[in-house]
């Protein structure tokens, strides 16, 4: 059964009735101070949420999204990290990481080209 409680913008509720009841547990007067503390500590538990990364991360390189993306693999894979879905993720990030690397690579070889051509010109 459809709860039958009516919101504020004239529409009814949509969700569920408790079994036996006509409200769900969003509309049920009797259920307030569950329904209060059940905000609160949803409220709380928002608010403690942990840190994953020990240092300050700058993302100034492809180098940086690299190890950024290591330890976040780490900590997602040792299980230090809630996931929905882990092998998706660790899928998608390992694909980055491949990607950061090869553009890594690539800003690599670009400076090691300019500091040749500096040396050359240079010597001229």
């Amino acid at each position: 059964m459809q709860c039958s409680a009516i919101k504020t913008d004239g529409k009814q509720c949509l969700a569920q009735a408790i079994k036996g009841q006509n409200h769900c547990f969003m509309h049920a007067p009797e259920l307030n101070k569950q329904r209060k503390l059940a905000q609160r500590n949803g409220g709380l538990a928002r608010k403690h949420q942990q840190s994953y990364i020990s240092w300050e991360v700058q993302l100034r390189s492809p180098r940086d999204i690299q190890k950024l993306i290591e330890v976040t693999l780490s900590s997602l894979l040792k299980g230090k990290m809630p996931a929905k879905s882990p092998a998706s993720q660790v899928a998608y990030l390992a694909n980055t990481w491949l990607a950061a690397n090869e553009k890594g690579e690539v800003v690599d070889r670009l400076e090691k080209l300019e500091n040749l051509v500096q040396k050359v010109l240079n010597e001229n």
